[in-house]
């Protein structure tokens, strides 16, 4: 479970990145990053009905992809001072985290906000 100093809760923050926000677009995912003012990096995750019906099947995405975040962070990986969104797509469904890590890293890399 992400710290709460790195979640992104505020309706006005996701908002903020999501209209201003620099953004990488894959088949599985969208993410979208913004610098902020703090020592911390920020990380907010949204999945839509339209992937699953099922609000299990996108509680699992949603777990995998905050549980890769959080291993980049314990592993301080993440640069500092970093809001970011990701927009789960049907990409990630049915899909192991053995899958899923990569695919969440190569995003995160090419919007520079891993320090890798």
């Amino acid at each position: 479970m992400l710290q709460p100093q790195n979640r992104l809760k505020a309706d006005r923050d996701f908002k903020r990145v999501l209209k201003i926000g620099r953004f990488f677009n894959s088949k599985e995912m969208r993410i979208k990053a913004l610098s902020n003012s703090l020592p911390h990096s920020r990380f907010g995750f949204v999945i839509s009905t339209a992937i699953d019906k099922k609000a299990t099947v996108r509680n699992r995405i949603k777990r995998q992809v905050r549980e890769v975040v959080r291993l980049l962070i314990k592993e301080n990986l993440i640069i500092p001072g970093v809001d970011v969104v990701m927009l789960l797509g049907k990409g990630l469904k049915g899909l192991p985290y053995e899958e899923i890590q990569p695919k969440v890293i190569l995003g995160l890399q090419k919007l520079k906000v891993l320090k890798v």
